[in-house]
């Protein structure tokens, strides 16, 4: 693909160090346009790159092309005048294979090297769609997480794999091209702030608050984090490039910002990096009065910009710029400010974006701006600029710092720095003691004295060590502090509808697209035991604990006189209708015939598995969202990524198809000016038509010869005279002889001709090669160079590939750590799973307990109570045999025959000879049952164990 670039800078606008007191002369700023041509269509091409002349043209077309024509005598927006010309500061070829280290090394670096002078400098992209201006200036979109840059990587390599910003923080940290500024003790600082405009809003992409969007009447502000090393800067860049493609959600485009601040003794100074979306024929009105607006203000610039150098060498602030849009008060600013703007406008020749193309350059092309004198801002201390230190565990401040006009000393808060030194105080840390055993440990706890208590024996102490589930349970918990809903307090109903839980006042509900925190991929593995105990948790435990401890009284009585009611209240309803959980979770335990503490620690034990079933879902919930967010970035990442490669397939598909007409063409014209074929055939008829003409000569030669032996055979039959026959023979001889010279005339003259003809064809073949050969001379010396730059690209490639060698083997020897950990886990969950299992046969054997008293317990009350009052056929189910009853017939019979008067005090016996077998029964069918008790706690069968019980004691009853 045909790719030429122009550039544009001022050498003139640098800065010279005055005399012994450190006072900066004033620098001439202007604004330093660049421009780069895509040839998207190398047949028809419409612009034409003059290098020499440091203009662009438009190429010369037929007479009958009326299309560019009426593209060029449109009008801009701005209201430019249209021309078949545009000139710019400078022109230079791109002809390097790396577009990207062109562009570092005329406008990334002298960016860079202007705000170590002291002096703002600004880099804004603008293209044409389709183009990949994104990519050239921030590198890859976003992907599973990409590595770090290291240190000792080249510069070039370092811009072509990650881009322009990542290249100039590489260039930062690595001390490359200081400036005039003269060195100091003090160290460099560097501050990064990001944002993105989507919809006319401002949204702060290092921003972790709900109130990330300001209207354009409020001031723009926006958080700064210090980078201390290239490792951080590149996590801060890749978290902001990750949330601009989330926080822009459904919008299509979005103008993405990043803002550089250099702080090294007292001087401070910044570089902007804006990416505009690509000017295009839009459709929503939004985006069509933001391109309105920036033709307008570059149209203004250039109309302003050369009475102000004419009127003053030093130019004043233009009016403030009255503009609807946010995008018009984030432009007017850096276009017109005390800076050295760099405007880089990429361009696509093509037919589909020619009249885009045609626009642009007529905004950018001989746009000077305004002279200024520019002197470097000092005398500010580091805390005036509010640039808070990344945090690695926690998320960003809740506050905006570093607004776009840095304050002056006088203007300095005292509030302000108070608080910026308290984001410095690392927080309190407490040791780990009982009270902060996890919730899970404290529900078998519970159920381990409730159980001791129903058996009255001793039971095996439960290990309350934390596991590593315990462990990432609290680092779970740890992200988001969950407190408990007061439901008897009515504030609470307006609050939230929660049922369970809901959050602390002084934190706001997280919306629905979190930025990503930034992850210190160096830390140490050792902070994960103690990263899940913070310090609010320990304190809410610790309170908590004590508050049950000072009043042991007040909760027994409570939960002594508390009304039992296994129906929620209205609200309860109302909340789980919304909720969307049946009311059936929320029963209370059954807590009748037990007694106090039993009641109570049942008690504790639901309410505390309800609260980690909540907490459980929640933290569920939390990383489904994340997940979500993740695809979606991934998603938008995979489609930006397909779109530029189509769009670079089709053109490479578009200059094969005209190579391939090229050259077929070429074939055609060779044919056409070689001799060859004519040559050939011409030699064919020639030839065909002398051995024609052998032929029959050797015809005649023979027809002659029979004739000659036919006459003097005659002869000598005749007369037989010699003499005759010999003047016969002589004119035979002298015929024979006239032919032979005849066929020897004819070769010689075949042999000239056949001569002359290679003599022809060999000169025209000798000026063909010789044109043929300066021809393969030229592309041998383009294939050389094309093999140096290959060979120079395989090294760099075979450097590329030892890193990635290098980064395989450790990322191997990370792989087997994880193995051995991983091996390790896999016992810790075995040993948890015999752990639940042995977990199970004690709630099993608490139940058969439970099932126990609940059957024997009170019913041989019952049976007396209702003993008396039962019938007879009710009594006669108690009986053991019919013989038994046949005999108290008998002996009540023989009573009232015999003595009367002691029936009565018959029946009363006989009465309680049933109660006495009655209670022999309950107590033979209580021994069956303890015996199945038994037998069911100890054995692991217990129906096999109790049938071959029972067939041991009636073989010793037979016994």
């Amino acid at each position: 693909m045909e790719r030429s670039s122009i550039g544009g800078f001022n050498d003139g606008a640098r800065t010279a160090e005055g005399s012994a007191n450190d006072a900066a002369a004033p620098v001439l700023s202007h604004i330093h346009v660049s421009c780069y041509v895509t040839a998207a269509n190398r047949a028809t091409p419409v612009f034409e790159v003059l290098p020499q002349q440091n203009c662009v043209k438009v190429a010369n077309k037929p007479a009958n092309d009326a299309s560019i024509a009426g593209m060029l005598s449109t009008s801009s927006s701005g209201g430019a005048v249209s021309t078949a010309e545009w000139t710019f500061h400078s022109v230079f070829s791109s002809s390097s294979p790396s577009h990207a280290i062109d562009f570092f090394t005329e406008i990334t670096l002298p960016a860079l090297r202007t705000a170590r002078d002291g002096i703002n400098s600004n880099v804004v992209v603008w293209g044409v769609h389709p183009t990949q201006k994104y990519r050239l200036l921030f590198g890859k979109s976003v992907g599973g997480g990409g590595f770090a840059p290291q240190p000792e990587m080249a510069v070039n390599d370092v811009v072509e794999l990650y881009g322009q910003l990542v290249g100039m923080l590489h260039a930062f940290f690595a001390q490359l091209d200081i400036g005039s500024r003269p060195a100091q003790n003090e160290p460099w600082r560097l501050g990064i702030s990001s944002w993105i405009i989507v919809n006319n809003q401002a949204i702060d992409l290092l921003k972790t608050d709900s109130n990330r969007t300001n209207s354009s009447a409020e001031p723009m502000t926006f958080v700064s984090l210090e980078a201390q090393s290239l490792a951080g800067a590149f996590r801060i860049v890749q978290t902001a490039k990750t949330n601009r493609i989330v926080r822009k959600q459904n919008a299509e485009n979005a103008h993405f910002f990043v803002r550089l601040a250099l702080f090294h003794g007292g001087q401070v100074s910044s570089v902007h990096l804006v990416d505009l979306i690509d000017q295009k024929d839009f459709q929503d009105q939004v985006s069509i009065q933001e391109k309105i607006e920036l033709y307008s203000i570059l149209q203004d610039l250039r109309q302003a910009g050369a009475t102000l150098r004419q009127s003053s060498t030093r130019a004043s602030v233009p009016q403030v710029f009255t503009g609807k849009m946010v995008l018009s008060n984030f432009m007017m600013p850096l276009l017109t400010a005390n800076a050295k703007s760099f405007l880089y406008a990429n361009v696509i020749d093509s037919r589909s974006s020619l009249r885009e193309s045609v626009q642009m350059l007529n905004a950018v092309a001989n746009l000077r701006g305004f002279t200024c004198v520019c002197k470097p801002l000092r005398g500010v201390s580091f805390e005036q600029l509010y640039i808070v230190e990344a945090q690695i565990r926690g998320s960003t401040p809740n506050r905006s710092v570093l607004s776009p006009q840095i304050e002056m000393p006088s203007s300095v808060n005292s509030h302000m720095l108070e608080r910026h030194s308290s984001f410095e105080q690392p927080p309190a840390t407490s040791s780990l003691n009982g009270a902060e055993e996890s919730e899970a440990m404290s529900w078998l706890n519970a159920f381990a004295q409730r159980k001791l208590n129903i058996l009255g024996g001793s039971i095996d102490t439960i290990n309350t060590r934390p596991s590593i589930t315990d462990l990432y349970e609290q680092v779970r918990e740890s992200l988001e502090d969950v407190k408990e809903i007061e439901l008897g307090k009515p504030e609470n109903s307006r609050v939230s509808h929660c049922s369970l839980h809901s959050l602390p006042p002084n934190r706001s509900i997280p919306e629905s697209h979190t930025p990503l925190p930034i992850l210190d991929q160096s830390s140490d593995q050792e902070d994960f035991a103690h990263i899940g105990y913070s310090r609010t948790k320990n304190e809410r435990i610790l309170q908590h604990h004590t508050e049950r401890s000072q009043h042991p009284d007040e909760d027994l009585h409570s939960s002594n006189h508390a009304p039992v009611s296994s129906k929620p209240d209205p609200f309860e309803l109302e909340a789980f209708k919304k909720a969307g959980i049946s009311p059936c979770v929320m029963v209370p335990p059954n807590v009748d015939g037990l007694d106090v503490k039993t009641a109570e620690r049942v008690q504790a034990a639901d309410a505390t598995l309800l609260r980690k079933n909540y907490e459980a879902l929640l933290s569920i919930v939390r990383e489904q969202q994340q997940d979500k967010e993740a695809a979606e970035a991934r998603a938008a990442e995979a489609i930006q990524d397909q779109e530029e490669t189509r769009a670079m397939f089709e053109v490479h598909i578009e200059n094969m198809k005209l190579a391939n007409v090229g050259l077929r063409s070429k074939l055609r014209a060779l044919e056409k000016r070689t001799s060859l074929p004519q040559v050939f055939k011409q030699y064919q008829q020639e030839l065909s038509t002398l051995h024609a003409q052998v032929q029959e000569l050797q015809t005649r030669n023979v027809a002659l010869e029979l004739r000659a032996s036919g006459v003097g055979g005659a002869v000598m039959g005749a007369s037989g005279s010699s003499i005759e026959l010999k003047k016969k023979y002589r004119q035979v001889v002298e015929e024979k002889l006239a032919l032979e010279r005849e066929i020897m005339e004819l070769r010689k003259r075949e042999r000239l001709v056949f001569l002359q003809e290679n003599f022809e064809f060999h000169s025209k073949m000798a000026g063909e090669s010789t044109r043929r050969v300066d021809q393969l001379s030229r592309d041998l010396n383009k294939k050389e160079e094309d093999l140096v730059a290959t060979r120079l690209s395989k090294q760099r490639l075979i450097a590329e590939m030892n890193q990635a060698r290098e980064k395989a083997d450790q990322l191997h020897h990370e792989n087997e750590k994880l193995l051995q950990e991983k091996a390790v886990t896999t016992e810790e969950l075995l040993a948890t799973r015999m752990y639940l299992a042995s977990l199970d046969i004690e709630k099993k054997k608490a139940s058969i307990l439970d099932r126990f008293v609940e059957k024997h317990g009170d019913r041989m009350n019952k049976l007396r109570q209702h003993g008396p009052f039962s019938t007879g056929s009710k009594g006669e189910n108690w009986r053991r045999d019919q013989y038994a009853r046949e005999c108290e017939d008998k002996l009540l019979a023989t009573v009232k025959r015999s003595l009367p008067q002691a029936v009565p005090l018959c029946n009363k016996i006989l009465r309680r000879l049933e109660m006495q077998e009655l209670s022999l029964r309950e107590f033979s069918e209580r021994e069956v049952d303890f015996i199945n008790l038994l037998v069911e706690l100890v054995s692991d069968q217990p129906t096999v164990s109790l049938k071959q019980m029972i067939e041991q004691e009636m073989k010793k009853l037979q016994s």
